[in-house]
């Protein structure tokens, strides 16, 4: 009996151990299954808001298509970390209302300077929350750019998002151009819809005569400059078709080419913060039925293209370039010929480009895009009348214009540094030499600093001068 109890009990104390066993090994089944629900939920949750991030940035490329993105908080943060229109009136009381009175020549490419200067007064009497009225008025003005104009649209846009997050109210009011074509541009650059404006003035417009490419931003890494460079290549054709004319399909990709690389130039190379733009504007000539005026602008808030080519992740074989060409530039140097302006205007050259680099597919053929772009609507921008394209580049304190004085070429650039090699060569000197200093009228230094790089383009499309051009290539 002893011994049969012992048993028994052993036998009671090993079912015990099983069943123990068996609820530990439950409870581990179970907390298994519970980690793999929560690994799924996480999994799930994880691609809910992967799908959200997609769909949101979606609505936000779109948005930015259609033109209603500007990233006003992006634009004004960066322009005060900049000192954009830093003044010594500091702590000085200006009163409720400032009074801002735009340049008679409104203009980038025309008068850099001065225009580059109202910008930066506008801007810091905008970031000024005592301020409660800024009045523009653009009455002496006889020459407005669609850049320079897009540019102050931006900043008011900018300044008011300042004022409203911090619970302050400011007006924008204005007196509007006298001459006709004048108040046309500062119609289409859309400022006026942003401004208190004395409707009785008289603000007609001859909308019908007026193609608008509107307002397109984006940010670096937006992603969307392929679109929209494809949008900007089929809203040129549709100036062209005003003429009659048009690009066939390889025209068309060419042209949407040129115009990725240079978007490509503001959305990759401009840095993190950088915030770009494109808007454009073409107009019938109403007396001459003959031709039309188109205006570009592509520019952004970002890195200057000397401050971009400065940096660490320039690919080491642009950079040996650029600082052989800098010695040998050190004899000319002054305060008109610095190594911003040298920097800034060999980008320009073919083979210079911050990240071309042979040994890196997709990166062996960059550089030259801005100025063949150019150089393509300075070939089919004229008119028979002598009106003569006019484009600039203004980048930091440099700023380079081209009229067609001088122009791209393909010539031997013997050298073992730059590498012994055909190359297209803009140096803005009578011998095309890029070892030379180049001619002042046309790369100038400028006081002023504008934070980022602005491209501006104004050319003609001429029925008379299309056909003289189709003909001479048959």
């Amino acid at each position: 009996m002893t011994g049969l109890f012992k048993i028994t009990i052993l036998t009671v104390r090993f079912c015990k151990i099983l069943i123990e066993k068996s609820e530990e090994k439950g409870k581990q089944m179970i907390s298994k299954w519970k980690k793999k629900l929560r690994r799924a939920s996480d999994r799930k949750c994880q691609k809910g808001i992967i799908l959200r991030r997609r769909k949101n940035k979606r609505r936000r490329n779109l948005k930015a298509l259609k033109g209603a993105e500007i990233y006003p908080n992006r634009v004004f943060y960066f322009l005060r970390e900049k000192g954009f229109g830093k003044e010594k009136i500091i702590g000085k009381k200006l009163g409720y209302k400032k009074v801002l009175k735009v340049p008679s020549i409104f203009s980038i490419s025309e008068n850099p300077e001065g225009t580059i200067a109202f910008l930066q007064k506008l801007y810091y009497y905008g970031s000024r929350l005592d301020i409660k009225e800024i009045h523009i008025d653009h009455s002496e003005c006889y020459c407005l750019e669609i850049a320079a104009s897009t540019i102050m649209d931006v900043i008011v846009l900018a300044i008011k998002e300042y004022h409203r997050k911090n619970k302050k109210n400011i007006e924008f009011s204005g007196t509007i151009p006298a001459e006709g074509k004048v108040k046309d541009v500062f119609m289409a650059s859309g400022l006026a819809a942003h401004m208190d404006l004395n409707m009785d003035a008289g603000i007609l417009m001859n909308w019908h005569n007026i193609k608008r490419f509107k307002l397109i931003s984006g940010y670096h890494y937006s992603q969307i400059s392929d679109i929209t460079a494809t949008k900007l290549a089929e809203y040129i054709i549709e100036c062209m078709n005003t003429q009659g004319y048009t690009l066939n399909g390889k025209g068309k990709n060419i042209l949407g080419t040129l115009f990725g690389e240079v978007l490509d130039n503001c959305e990759i190379h401009g840095g993190e913060q950088t915030t770009w733009f494109a808007l454009g504007h073409y107009q019938q000539n109403v007396q001459v039925d003959s031709y039309g005026e188109v205006q570009l602008v592509i520019f952004d808030f970002g890195n200057t293209i000397y401050e971009q080519l400065k940096e660490k992740t320039t690919s080491s074989k642009t950079r040996e370039k650029l600082e052989f060409l800098s010695k040998e530039h050190e004899k000319f140097y002054n305060k008109n010929w610095t190594e911003e302006m040298l920097y800034t205007l060999f980008s320009l050259q073919e083979g210079i480009s911050r990240l071309k680099d042979d040994k890196v597919e997709g990166n062996r053929r960059r550089g030259t895009g801005t100025v063949r772009l150019i150089n393509n609507f300075q070939l089919i921008g004229q008119t028979n009348e002598n009106k003569t394209p006019l484009m600039s580049i203004t980048s930091g304190h440099t700023h380079i214009c081209f009229d067609g004085t001088y122009k791209l070429k393909s010539q031997m650039v013997e050298d073992k540094e730059l590498g012994n090699e055909q190359r297209r060569i803009i140096a803005f000197n009578d011998k095309n030499d890029i070892f030379q200093p180049p001619d002042g009228r046309y790369v100038k230094y400028i006081n002023t600093f504008f934070p980022g790089t602005v491209i501006s383009l104004k050319f003609y499309f001429d029925r008379e001068y299309l056909t003289q051009i189709m003909e001479s290539k048959r």
